[in-house]
């Protein structure tokens, strides 16, 4: 049966993990069987890290595994290591739970036109639901989305019909981790 609550995802994974140390006596890909959102992918990768230091015998990671990397002796090594593991978290991860309309996003913004560090043009443009964009006349809003970057980074996208008849695009890029704390 499909299961589209995070928590028994998170539980199915561990199920599966365990299922497989039965079957097959040693695990190597230590992957979630399923995605997973941020905060169970962060538990699940903490406990699969905790059973390999406890060195059960049953997990036996393969070299291409973020968990089979040497611990890291600098900052810059732990970085490189987290920045592979959010990749490679994104590349794996569902898009099908990610609206490209978040509700956080909607809204009046203050939109900067910035050519050589100096601003040319502000203007005021509201997100509304469903991708509604709102902008003062003579120009119309079109529509406006929210799309899931590879990296802690993602890209909105947004069009205006300008009054000449040209479709003028703004793409701006968003901290996904500032926006979900704010």
């Amino acid at each position: 049966k499909k299961e589209d609550r995070p928590g028994v995802q998170y539980l199915n994974c561990l199920i599966d993990l365990l299922r497989e140390c039965y079957d097959d006596g040693i695990v190597v890909d230590l992957q979630p069987s399923l995605p997973l959102s941020q905060s169970y992918a962060n538990a699940y990768e903490r406990l699969v890290a905790m059973a390999l230091e406890l060195g059960s015998g049953y997990l036996k990671p393969v070299p291409a595994s973020s968990l089979a990397l040497p611990k890291p002796r600098t900052a810059k090594e732990e970085l490189g290591r987290l920045a592979l593991w959010e990749s490679r978290f994104r590349q794996k991860a569902s898009t099908t739970d990610i609206s490209p309309y978040p509700e956080d996003l909607e809204g009046v913004w203050e939109v900067r036109d910035v050519i050589g560090g100096e601003t040319i043009g502000t203007t005021r443009v509201t997100l509304g639901s469903e991708g509604e964009v709102i902008v003062n006349p003579p120009m119309e809003g079109l529509r406006w989305r929210l799309d899931p970057g590879p990296t802690h980074l993602d890209t909105c996208t947004f069009q205006v019909l300008n009054t000449d008849g040209t479709i003028l695009q703004y793409r701006g890029f968003i901290d996904r981790g500032a926006r979900l704390e704010a």
